[in-house]
């Protein structure tokens, strides 16, 4: 018998697989594989349903500027957004990006507290 929602049927997939035989398990895991591909698929359609939704602030998306991307707040440019992270104030930057600042920061910082050595 199969189970209403597909969480359900994972939910008896992991559980038939905990109480299972060996020879029994190759069959159990090809079931539990399926599931979660169809889970997966399921919840990439949801994300991207979202995504295409969702409007940012100022941008009017009609025609080819539908394929909007974030831009990075650090170097302007677009981000993929499977790419993308946020900073500590919530805005899209590319890891090197951020990465590149947090060292020219920390560069500056000790540059700063270095005293000269000829005033003395």
């Amino acid at each position: 018998m199969r189970a209403r929602r597909l969480e359900d049927r994972i939910r008896e997939l992991c559980a038939q697989a905990v109480s299972a035989q060996d020879s029994e398990l190759d069959e159990i895991f090809s079931a539990l594989q399926l599931a979660l591909r169809e889970h997966t698929e399921k919840i990439r359609k949801l994300a991207a349903a979202k995504l295409t939704a969702w409007r940012p602030r100022g941008v009017e998306l009609t025609g080819a500027a539908q394929t909007w991307r974030p831009e990075c707040a650090i170097c302007k440019k677009a981000i993929a957004l499977e790419n993308s992270k946020v900073s500590e104030d919530g805005q899209p930057i590319h890891e090197e990006c951020y990465v590149a600042k947090i060292i020219q920061a920390c560069a500056t910082a000790i540059v700063g507290n270095v005293q000269p050595s000829g005033n003395q």
